[in-house]
């Protein structure tokens, strides 16, 4: 039985905004998770690298709703999300291992759907399920399928990017268009809402695109796919973490006109909604250029851009420049703006 009394303390309860991403996600990682498994805070990444052989792994956990979306289901994305987060990391995916927990009743046809997706979208980063696990609950105790992941991948750049190599004069790149995936979720959610033109989920491979930039001779300093809180809190969490200050055009920042209208409707910042295909990279500013051409000849990139850099100013904190030389800060959520999107 929960104890909790509402309404709900999230210092002595867990919210649904424990999962959103934003500083609830960061306190419960920061206090709990890290001492307990003594983790030092300032490394913590999407992927990790527990030997000195250049392996990374990753894990991740699949909760969305609907099950079936615009543009994907929860097993593509499972392996996209799984296999994102080995790119981002600099590492080529190579396996995954995944748990499923399955609900009395659900569909088998579903269950073999959401295989299949799954199975389709890791070979398109490279990669194969190899293990797994199945466990079933009772009718009401679940909501159809949630699936958790493991990957694993081999880095093929010299040094694994992160947050603590950024430094001034460096620049952001964004791989495309912003706020698809979670435009896309609330939309099946809502029967369409009213929302005018179709919007699909962004949910894709980034290891092409990662792959394509390490060809051509361009080694991202830093990468972060978009997911949980969108392009802001990347942004956000970045600064915090390594300390220098990030300032972006807002007006560069690439969202379709479709998204931008369901995010009016809904009352939401585009960048502060979820991707699944796209991601933030910070690049010394002479491969800038050479960047967004690479990221633009691959499908889905057609958007890529230049977005900000890195400054020696507002230090631990990214900026927004809007219209008429004003600025906002881009800070972490404190809340869920949509849960169970991922």
């Amino acid at each position: 039985m929960n104890s909790c009394q509402l309404p709900i303390d999230p210092s002595q309860c867990v919210t649904l905004a424990h999962g959103g991403g934003g500083r609830l996600t960061d306190r419960l990682v920061r206090e709990i998770f890290a001492p307990a498994f003594g983790l030092d805070r300032a490394l913590l990444n999407d992927g990790a690298e527990p030997g000195n052989e250049g392996w990374v792994i990753t894990t991740d956990a699949h909760v969305v709703h609907p099950l079936i979306f615009p543009g994907g289901d929860i097993g593509c994305l499972a392996a996209h999300g799984t296999c994102n987060d080995l790119a981002m990391a600099g590492a080529a995916p190579a396996w995954l291992a995944v748990s499923w927990i399955l609900e009395e009743g659900v569909s088998i046809g579903l269950v073999r759907r959401v295989a299949e997706s799954l199975a389709a979208g890791a070979r398109m980063s490279g990669a194969k399920v190899v293990a797994g696990d199945t466990k079933v609950v009772e009718r009401g105790k679940g909501d159809g399928i949630f699936l958790q992941s493991c990957g694993f991948g081999k880095r093929m750049c010299a040094q694994a990017p992160g947050p603590w190599r950024l430094a001034p004069g460096q620049v952001l790149v964004v791989s495309g268009d912003i706020a698809r995936h979670g435009a896309a979720i609330m939309s099946a959610r809502g029967g369409g809402l009213g929302f005018t033109g179709d919007i699909t989920s962004d949910c894709g491979p980034l290891w092409p695109s990662v792959r394509a930039l390490f060809e051509a001779g361009i080694e991202p300093l830093a990468m972060r796919d978009c997911t949980r809180g969108g392009l802001a809190t990347v942004l956000a969490e970045w600064a915090e973490g390594s300390g220098v200050g990030l300032v972006v055009e807002e007006a560069e920042i690439p969202v379709q006109e479709a998204v931008r209208g369901a995010c009016e409707v809904l009352g939401l910042d585009p960048l502060y909604v979820a991707c699944e295909g796209r991601f933030v990279a910070a690049v010394e500013a002479g491969q800038a250029e050479a960047s967004v051409a690479v990221l633009r000849g691959l499908a889905g990139g057609e958007e890529a851009r230049v977005i900000g850099e890195v400054s020696g100013v507002y230090a631990g904190r990214a900026v927004a420049s809007q219209a008429y030389g004003t600025q906002r800060v881009l800070d972490r959520l404190a809340g869920e703006a949509l849960p169970r999107i991922c």
